[in-house]
């Protein structure tokens, strides 16, 4: 009889082998650090601690759309207002070698949802909630082994990549629609990391995610599988060239290979970079026709399937900074599984109900393969110049690059430095397109404003 692996053996195998190969480079730099004369003694390190602190406090207002998966607001629920006061703490000792970073924060949030009636002449719902929270967004120890060993481990936020508006090559933190805005902020993930550089134009990493940090899964009924990724980068001395590879398992035990390459001229300004994962056997809610219903089913793609999530770009900078995106995403939904898909959550059968909770939390980056981000920053502003203008499109096009434009979203953000401690923010996001595509399914519009206060 033939032996055939489970996909948690597999994982178990991956995750085995970058063990090792973290232990036989750690023990190489040990052995190379140890064969070195000894040098002269020095004083013992002195501890040395810091704390910071920030207060930001956020208002809005929101315009709901009324779209096939949110009629009249009742299945998504958006706010039409919402504000928050999110207090921040930045908590560091170290000693010598040994650092350790905690930043725990709490979270008040007042939203007011508005949701229209369902029958013609009847009367709409208005609710309002509050509630707090207390978390920790960062906590983690790191040791300069040697000086050219890093060790890291605990809960942290890591990234890297050329790309702008998402970086395809690190599968361990996603896009959200908030991911953009000011008041934003990652949770970390549980990492232990290590960092090998050897030169100081090459480095060599592993980064391994043991255990979820009990967020939300990024998908509808997904369950959390060890993590983790060997990524390689080389940069030359004036930095004009970059070249990067990574390996490793992502979510759902799926291997994963990607590179990113970025070529700068410092006489022109002119930059050019892309940066591409490519999935094997990835997990996706795929449409299913049963009994003559949409269904939306989890399932593997297969072993001899690749999906491959890319961007290409080209950046200016000089009095401004501007960069032209282009973004390509093979696990999006094409036109035509579109239009099943709002058959799917549309259509009364009996999936429906599960059809919307899946689609609620799809797991994908974009929902649909091909969009253009084009941003431009205008730094240096106002009477100080010391005030900063972002402003941010994304347009989605469908099947191809050269597609009609299906949908699109403008951001703009202006940061206004007052005092010698404070932020002012003002921030605007207005959707639109066709009824019913992929960046106009929950809201039309969005304006925040805000203050930060640091000490």
């Amino acid at each position: 009889m033939p032996f055939n692996r489970s996909t948690k053996d597999r994982g178990l195998s991956r995750a085995r082998v970058a063990a090792t190969l973290f232990l036989l480079l750690a023990a190489g730099e040990v052995w190379a650090q140890s064969a070195r004369p000894l040098r002269r003694l020095r004083p013992a390190p002195r501890a040395e601690w810091s704390i910071n602190a920030e207060l930001i406090g956020v208002g809005g207002a929101l315009t709901p759309t009324a779209s096939v998966i949110n009629p009249a607001n009742r299945a998504l629920a958006t706010p039409s207002n919402e504000a928050f006061l999110d207090a921040r703490a930045d908590l560091r000792w170290s000693l010598g070698a040994f650092k350790t970073v905690a930043r725990p924060r709490w979270t008040g949030t007042w939203t007011r949802v508005q949701m229209d009636s369902t029958v013609p002449g009847g009367a709409g719902e208005d609710k309002t909630d509050s509630e707090g929270k207390a978390d920790l967004t960062d906590l983690y120890a790191e040791w300069q082994a040697f000086p050219t060993l890093q060790l890291t481990a605990g809960l942290l936020v890591d990234g890297w990549g050329p790309a702008e508006f998402v970086n395809p090559t690190n599968p361990f933190f996603h896009l959200t629609g908030k991911s953009k805005s000011f008041f934003f902020k990652e949770k970390g993930h549980v990492f232990t990391k290590m960092v090998w550089t050897p030169s100081m134009n090459t480095s060599v990493s592993l980064l391994a995610e043991p255990v979820s940090n009990n967020e939300p899964s990024f998908r509808q009924d997904q369950s959390f599988s060890p993590l983790w990724a060997v990524r390689g980068e080389w940069q030359s001395d004036s930095a004009a060239v970059l070249i990067g590879g990574i390996l490793g398992q992502e979510a759902d035990a799926a291997s994963f290979f990607g590179e990113y390459l970025q070529l700068r001229s410092d006489s022109t300004g002119f930059s050019v970079y892309g940066e591409a994962r490519h999935t094997v056997d990835a997990k996706k809610f795929e449409l299913v026709n049963t009994g003559g219903f949409e269904q939306l089913v989890e399932q593997r793609r297969g072993s001899s399937k690749v999906d491959t999530y890319s961007v290409l770009g080209l950046r200016w900078e000089g009095r401004i900074d501007a960069r032209l995106e282009w973004i390509h995403y093979d696990l999006g939904y094409t036109e035509g599984e579109w239009e099943r898909l709002k058959t799917a959550l549309t259509q009364l059968s009996p999936y429906l109900l599960e059809n919307l909770r899946r689609f609620s939390r799809p797991g994908l980056e974009f929902l649909t393969q091909n969009f253009w981000s084009a941003s431009v920053r205008f730094p240096d502003l106002g009477p100080s110049s010391d005030w900063q203008w972002i402003n941010r499109v994304l347009v989605a096009t469908g099947d191809g690059a050269g597609s009609a434009v299906r949908s699109g979203l403008f951001q703009s953000t202006i940061e206004i430095p007052v005092f010698d401690a404070g932020t002012l923010y003002g921030e605007a996001l207005i959707n639109s397109g066709t009824k019913d595509t992929e960046l106009l399914l929950t809201t039309e519009a969005a304006y925040y404003a805000g203050a930060r206060w640091a000490w």
